[in-house]
Order: structure tokens, then sequence, then C-alpha cells
């Protein structure tokens, strides 16, 4: 499938035909950020961004979520259905490393398992990516097989060149949203091309992914681990904020005799995330709990998906209130002995 050219004076008209069909969402600047939010036109847009402090997970993957309501009955219960979403929902201006959390998502939620709820929304979303041109100091995807022009997870991507952008289809599900622009020339690709070298380039490796794993296998129990928490104050940013993170609990809201269960997003950074209803807790300090957080994320999770549950979009290195630095807390580990 070819790439297509798209004017930049011709993207609020683009968007304008978007709003009618789908949900859209994309990067809006508001009082605490920029923020993936539900727009109705392109005023409302706000392109000039690094990347979004909320990730595009939680439109997948909701922090609450309802997934059933129940009536008690004297010896049974009955199960309400819930009604399907039925409008689609566009996601513009989505950068490569929250794509390529969506693609681990979907190894976690679609091929490990089978998550209707994540299922019925997958296939109902569209996901426009825009290229990294400038990647910001606290990015470091190219560290975990990552990069600033990726295409996974992605249906189409942006690339933004100086009056236009260069549309490259990834999937065929937006071939028809574009089917009626021109042709890129080569010229056109050859400066995307320059300018994914050039972003790549500004991305220096902050540490060696190679061999983590077998690093990771043997680190268990490494002194290293009493150091790396001290800072940390459970306050679970990181994990909210991370676009791959998706541990949940699940609990039954009741009131009388009719109820919901709920899904709500969860972290391991919590003292009672793996508290047992014995009392006994066998992550009682905040070391066992960032040792947990690194082995899921670089050693655990590439062995059951084969991706990393990083994908170096730095949210967690910059919104951290205590400045704990997670690229230093794995440099760290793996440089002892």
């Amino acid at each position: 499938m070819k790439s297509k050219i798209l004017a930049k004076k011709d993207l609020s008209k683009f968007i304008s035909k978007l709003v009618k069909e789908y949900d859209v969402f994309a990067p809006v600047k508001k009082e605490e950020g920029i923020l993936f939010s539900k727009i109705d036109k392109t005023d409302d847009m706000c392109l000039s961004y690094s990347n979004t402090k909320n990730s595009v997970k939680e439109f997948l993957l909701p922090q609450s979520e309802e997934l059933l309501r129940f009536v008690k009955k004297e010896n049974s219960s009955e199960v309400a259905n819930l009604k399907k979403e039925k409008r689609r929902s566009l996601l513009f201006g989505v950068r490569p490393c929250d794509g390529k959390a969506i693609a681990m998502l979907d190894k976690v939620f679609l091929e490990n398992i089978t998550d209707s709820y994540y299922k019925s929304r997958r296939e109902n979303t569209l996901i426009i990516g825009m290229a990294c041109n400038e990647p910001d100091q606290t990015c470091f995807c190219t560290s975990v097989e990552g990069g600033p022009f990726s295409t996974e997870g992605l249906d189409v991507l942006f690339v933004e060149l100086k009056e236009k952008y260069l549309v490259i289809h990834v999937t065929k599900q937006c071939e028809k949203l574009f089917a009626r622009l021109d042709d890129a020339s080569q010229e056109d690709i050859r400066e995307a091309e320059k300018l994914k070298k050039n972003a790549e380039k500004k991305l220096k490796p902050v540490f060696e992914i190679k061999n983590i794993k077998e690093k990771l296998d043997g680190a268990f129990d490494n002194p290293i681990w009493e150091e790396i928490h001290q800072k940390c104050i459970k306050c679970g940013i990181c994990t909210y904020l991370c676009p791959a993170c998706h541990c949940f609990d699940i609990q039954d809201e009741t009131v009388g005799e009719k109820g919901r269960r709920m899904r709500n997003w969860d972290s391991c950074m919590f003292p009672k995330f793996t508290l047992h209803a014995s009392g006994h807790n066998p992550r009682p300090t905040q070391k066992e709990r960032w040792r947990q957080r690194i082995m899921h994320k670089f050693n655990y999770l590439k062995e059951n998906t084969g991706l990393y549950g990083c994908v170096g979009c730095g949210r967690c290195v910059e919104y951290c209130p205590v400045n704990l630095d997670i690229r230093k807390a794995l440099k760290d580990i793996l440089e002892t002995k």
C-alpha cells in the first residue's frame, strides 16, 4: 500500500469528517498538561507536544470499568447484559511508544487470553500515530527495542514534514479514510527517512537490553534492591501513567439485592496489592515490590509475550514526585555483580 500526503492546511477538514463518524480523541492542552481527550473540532487539538501525560491505555482498558450487573435471588443470581458500544473510536496523534504498548497489551488480552471487554474496544478503535521528530530528554524507546518512528500497534503513522504530513499505512483498517489523497513522492519518503535517522541519533542508549533477561534471572537476591526502593513513597503514579502496566482488581459492589462487578486499575507499588486474606503479604516492603516491577517489565513479560513491559515513554521518569528514575535503577542492577 502506497504512502499518501496530507497537506497541513487540509488537516482541519479531515478531522471534521472523522468527528462525524467516530468519537475522536487527540492531544488537548489542559491546565494539568497535554492530555488525550475527546475533541469536536481541530481547534481543540494540540500537536506541539513531546508526549501526552496520560496514555491511550485508558481507552482500551479503562481505569474503572463495569463488567456486569446482577440481582441476587434466593438460590441464584440474575445477570444483566451490558449494552455494547455502538460508535467507533479513533485515537489521533498517538506516539509510537504508546503504539508499542498497545501491541503488548494485545498479546496479554487477545493472545494469552481473550478478554471480551478489551477485544470489543480494540476492534472498534482506529489508531493513528504521530512520529516523534523531536524526542524528549526523558524518552528512551530505542533502549527497549522501540523507535520514534515505530509502527507497532498502529493502523497509520503520520510523519510531520514542512507543510504536510506523510501518511504511512500500516493496516488496511484506515485505507478508505485516505484513499483520495495523493501518493507520496520519493522526495517525501526520503525526507521522512532523514527525520527518522536524526530522531534516533538523539536517543542515546541508557542501558544494554541485550541478554537482559538472563542477567535479571541471576539478580533476584542482589543486594542492590535494598537501595533502589529507598526514595519510593508508594504513590503508584509510575504504574498509572505507564501505557503498558495492566494490573487490575475486580470487586463486586452491592446495594441490597442489586450489584455490579467492577474492574479497576491496581498497582504493584501499593502495599495491599499482594495482601492475602490470611494477612500474609509475600511482598511486605517496597524492596520486593520494586523488584517485582523490574522483573515483570524486563523479564517475565518478555518471556510470556515476546515484548517488554516498558516502551521507554519516560512518563514515570518525568512525573515521579521523588525523581526515582527507572533508567538509572535498571542500569545499576545490570552493572552490579
